[in-house]
């Protein structure tokens, strides 16, 4: 009912290169405001949804508004790179990538501006199916990338065949990065192990201006988290992103959260 009548919300976190601070892309993300049980948390409606089939309207439905901001934002801004989550029941769907290029169409995005994150875990459930429809995706001028990365019990040797372009540290591993050896030891070498297979490497989960000055150190390409902004609301988004798309201005901002 929420979907049918248009009642879940965007929101977005920004997205920022780690070698200029400039801002260049963001994640989207699905949030409910129930009028009788208010906030409910995706942890909570996400799992329902794939155990019930729902997660295939929801997913299209995230799409459109996704790609319906993309366009505003290939109208007002020039490109920005958008971040989409599916799910392991999406890559099972009847003909899931001829309507993801439909919807495109209908909205005019640029599909070369679309990123789709796929968890390990998803992945591995029915690899053969994964690789047909992540093939499909790439076909279609989506990026891909595996979220969550280094959680789930991928084999490396199937991971790199997959059309991906992109892995993202799982927000577990940096969070702990200035307290832990481990940490850092498992960060560093995902970043080595991601550029020698030429692929971007993104941290989430940043919530420190120490850590985010250690990944840049480290060489990480992207980064974002609670210290470079919170996720938002799409006009509010819009509103930040005018503020901060100058580099100079994003490190400035940076520079005060010290």
């Amino acid at each position: 009912t929420a979907i049918e009548l248009d009642a879940l919300q965007l929101h977005v976190q920004p997205q920022i290169s780690l070698q200029d601070y400039s801002v260049v892309g963001a994640e989207v993300l699905v949030r409910w405001q129930h009028p009788e049980y208010g906030f409910v948390p995706p942890i909570e409606f996400i799992p329902l949804a794939e155990r019930t089939g729902v997660i295939h309207p929801l997913t299209y439905w995230v799409c459109r508004k996704t790609f319906e901001l993309g366009k505003k934002l290939q109208d007002m801004q020039g490109d920005l790179m958008l971040s989409i989550n599916i799910s392991a029941r999406n890559l099972q769907a009847t003909n899931f990538t001829r309507n993801i290029v439909r919807i495109a169409a209908e909205t005019g995005i640029n599909l070369g501006n679309i990123t789709m994150e796929l968890t390990e875990t998803a992945v591995m459930l029915d690899p053969v199916d994964a690789m047909r429809v992540m093939n499909e995706l790439s076909d279609a001028g989506i990026r891909l990338s595996i979220d969550d990365f280094g959680t789930g019990y991928s084999s490396l040797a199937y991971l790199k065949q997959l059309p991906v372009h992109e892995i993202k540290i799982d927000r577990s591993f940096v969070k702990e990065m200035q307290s832990s050896n481990d940490d850092q030891v498992i960060v560093h070498t995902t970043l080595v192990m991601g550029h020698n297979l030429g692929l971007q490497v993104v941290a989430e989960g940043i919530e420190d201006a120490a850590t985010l000055l250690q990944l840049k150190q480290l060489g990480c390409d992207m980064a974002q988290g609670y210290h470079i902004a919170r996720p938002m609301p799409v006009e509010e988004f819009l509103t930040w992103l005018q503020q901060h798309r100058n580099p100079q201005t994003m490190s400035a901002t940076l520079a005060r959260k010290v």
